[in-house]
């Protein structure tokens, strides 16, 4: 704790001291040593590898069993947009590791990505081996099938992490999605499995449909800069409840304010890549002195003196209040004592004049 309180903008996250709150989030970016020393350069405080998916390590198996060559490509989507990259086999993920830890000053995170525990998540000793300071797991089990309950998936979820904290001592971050019924229940059972943080939350892909060919589509693409309103709900469920637990917030952080909200929110540290991606590793110097005239403006001594500060419970009263204030509304009468309450111009169900509600001329 001595190392954070001497730094003002540094942070603790799954016990590792870091010099500040913000972490390069799994992307390509993290893979290269020249973009990464960049990124510690302009202030990064720690940075997550890109993932190593479940099917590279079934890909490595069929290839040993056949004599050919490893393909270590990423599966998922064909189209990945911007975020398109070719993965490396798992021994030259280990040698990466090695390297970026030796000769970077901040920690180095690894990161698994599958759909179901399995003997895949053995690796996770070879991580400590290498000289990874964390594992951050990142389980998409499959949704598609309705006979699996949602108890299941959690197990999934859960027996995952159990199974890497069997393989390794290093702390566990789980990324999560946002689409659970119940948030702090999993985050229990996580901690109750071994895992010592989570990162909300996971990029979801953007779907669409073809109207031409009559299908639906997937891409993965950047996340929008400010769109943290999911982020910040998911840390005023969880922060109240689990105060000492490790928590990162990511998605659609992309300015100094962001950063300062996610903080305040509950988080730790807040995970980038988009805007990095965007603009470049400088974009970090530019939120952390944002961040710096915050806490000054604000007479903060440092990020850990504004997260003592955070009141408790904050969300939940929140949430309350603006329901109790739609109740309210609700029960207003639209009419009293003859009066006819002022309305916008536009149709009977207050669109505007002059609003196209259905420009693809669909009936």
């Amino acid at each position: 704790m001595t190392a954070v309180m001497t730094n003002s903008i540094g942070v603790n996250y799954l016990g590792l001291p870091l010099p500040s709150p913000i972490v390069a989030s799994a992307s390509p970016m993290t893979a290269h040593y020249e973009t990464a020393r960049q990124l510690v350069c302009a202030g990064a405080g720690a940075l997550v590898l890109p993932s190593l998916f479940q099917e590279q390590f079934q890909c490595a198996e069929s290839a040993a069993a056949t004599g050919n060559a490893v393909i270590g490509r990423i599966s998922g989507s064909e189209d990945r947009g911007p975020l398109e990259y070719q993965g490396v086999e798992p021994r030259e993920y280990l040698d990466l590791i090695a390297n970026l830890r030796t000769q970077l000053s901040v920690p180095v995170l690894a990161s698994l990505n599958g759909t179901a525990p399995g003997a895949w998540l053995a690796i996770a000793h070879d991580f400590q081996q290498a000289g990874a300071s964390a594992v951050e797991l990142n389980l998409q089990p499959d949704l598609w099938d309705p006979a699996i309950s949602s108890m299941t998936l959690e197990r999934q979820i859960c027996d995952s992490v159990a199974e890497v904290r069997r393989h390794t001592t290093l702390p566990i971050s789980v990324k999560l999605s946002p689409f659970v019924t119940s948030l702090p229940n999993l985050v229990q059972q996580l901690i109750e499995a071994g895992a010592g943080g989570v990162h909300l939350f996971a990029l979801q892909p953007h779907w669409d449909a073809n109207l031409e060919k009559l299908t639906t589509q997937v891409r993965w693409s950047l996340t929008t800069g400010g769109a943290i309103s999911t982020t910040l709900a998911g840390l005023a469920m969880l922060r109240p409840a689990f105060p000492a637990l490790s928590i990162a917030g990511g998605g659609g952080i992309a300015t100094a304010e962001d950063l300062a909200k996610i903080i305040i929110g509950g988080a730790d540290v807040a995970m980038v890549a988009s805007i990095l991606h965007r603009e470049g590793p400088l974009v970090i110097t530019r939120m952390l002195d944002g961040l710096r005239r915050f806490l000054q403006r604000h007479h903060y001594a440092s990020v850990h003196q504004l997260a003592l500060l955070r009141p408790a419970h904050s969300g939940r009263r929140s949430f309350l209040a603006k329901r109790h204030e739609l109740v309210e509304a609700a029960h207003c009468p639209l009419e009293t004592r003859g009066e006819i309450p002022a309305r916008q111009k536009g149709d009977r169900w207050g669109h505007p004049e002059g609003v196209v509600s259905n420009p693809l001329g669909i009936s």
